[in-house]
């Protein structure tokens, strides 16, 4: 019986032995990753009824690309870091046609800004200096058998075009090529596709020319292709989802997908060309209403969009920032229960985060410092109390063992 009582102390002790070294292991494994400290600078609120399309960090200003919600005038403002408004440029076209402005470009201290008309054959080229004027505005109108969905700045004079071409027998197939904004030359041209209707409708630009082209394919469904500086196909990916953002973060894209109800990130290695597709489990958990885009910063990556507040039944905006292994760090969250508020887009430098979405009815930029700092007390608390009852449980077990 005694011989029992000894055998059954010392597997509790040896049990509580091996939880106080995991216990600990964590304890030292979290304590010695340095925290990301998260503090809001401004809050912003600009024009009504505009929704934000782009906005990106330049020198000591923010660049942000809106449209109004009717789609026939776009607005570009400039915000100095401290959230102060330095100008804002409005633009729309003098015939009664919507508009589909689709970033901003930035190349020598000016402002590109692509727009398409709604016929999808005409391209305007806005350019902006830093004091807000538009010292030049370049027009493209393409043969009818051309259909422009996106474009990217390659070098001062160089837009890619991307989108679709009709050939005969073929119906509609993949197009790209370059267009001269001084020339006005169209050249490297490249058409492929099934015998179907096929679609880029989407392209990044990596340093290193390589074009990663997001297609959509009435036979083969969306599929992802990595063109070299000849234009020629070296990778291809199908993606079965809805694609919802995509970024370039050195030699890596990163792009959000929803399908059946679930929300995906695949990344894309150019060097490797390879593919890592990830299902953001740790968001399933979450009231999501709708994620909007993704943005990489460091070691870091934002994941904007809206989630449901059940306390006050009200939808607020919210960006997830995610670690490597893609687990929820931190919920940063904007909103009141009156209004209802989605971030939509992000942009980054080193330690300066910007968000902007819809506040109610007006368009916000929220402005963030990033920095990193040692964890906290709260982190770390739970693991200490968990180290602490063990050991006493230890003392109690080794006690009763040698009475």
């Amino acid at each position: 019986m005694i011989k029992d009582i000894r055998y059954r102390n010392t597997l509790v002790l040896a049990t509580l032995v091996v939880l106080l070294i995991i216990s600990n292991y964590m304890l030292i494994s979290l304590a010695s990753i340095p925290s990301l400290i998260i503090n809001e600078n401004w809050r912003l609120l600009l024009g009504k009824d505009l929704v934000p399309l782009d906005i990106k960090i330049t020198g000591q200003s923010i660049m942000v690309l809106a449209m109004n919600m009717v789609g026939n005038e776009l607005i570009i403002y400039n915000v100095s870091l401290s959230g102060k408004v330095n100008w804002e440029k409005t633009w729309s076209s003098n015939n009664n046609v919507t508009l589909f402005p689709l970033r901003l470009e930035m190349s020598n201290h000016y402002t590109y800004v692509p727009v398409l008309i709604s016929d999808r054959h005409h391209l305007i080229i806005l350019i902006i200096d830093e004091n807000g004027a538009m010292n030049k505005k370049y027009e493209l109108t393409t043969s009818k058998i051309i259909g422009i969905y996106d474009t990217t700045l390659l070098n001062t004079n160089i837009f890619l075009l991307a989108g679709t071409r009709y050939k005969a027998g073929y119906r509609l197939q993949y197009y790209l090529g370059e267009y001269n904004v001084e020339t006005h030359e169209l050249s490297n041209v490249s058409v492929w596709g099934t015998k179907d209707n096929d679609v880029i409708t989407r392209i990044i630009y990596a340093d290193n020319y390589k074009v990663v082209v997001l297609g959509n394919s009435t036979v083969e469904g969306q599929r992802i292709y990595i063109l070299n500086s000849a234009g020629n196909i070296i990778y291809k990916q199908s993606i079965d989802g809805t694609v919802l953002s995509s970024m370039i973060n050195g030699d890596d894209i990163y792009i959000l997908y929803y399908m059946s109800n679930r929300y995906y990130i695949t990344s894309i290695n150019l060097k490797e060309l390879s593919t890592t597709s990830t299902f953001l489990k740790s968001l399933q958990q979450e009231p999501i209403k709708k994620l909007n885009s993704i943005l990489k910063c460091g070691d870091y990556l934002f994941v904007m969009g809206s989630a449901y507040n059940t306390k006050y039944g009200s939808v607020y905006g919210v960006i997830y920032v995610l670690d490597k292994s893609y687990s929820v760090l931190k919920i940063i969250s904007i909103g009141n229960p009156d209004l209802t508020t989605s971030i939509l887009i992000g942009t980054c430098n080193e330690n300066i985060l910007v968000a902007s979405g819809l506040f109610g009815d007006k368009l916000f930029l929220s402005s963030y410092t990033l920095s990193i700092g040692a964890n906290n007390w709260e982190q770390l608390l739970p693991y200490i109390i968990t180290d602490m009852i063990i050991i006493a449980s230890i003392i109690v077990v080794f006690y009763r063992m040698k009475k």
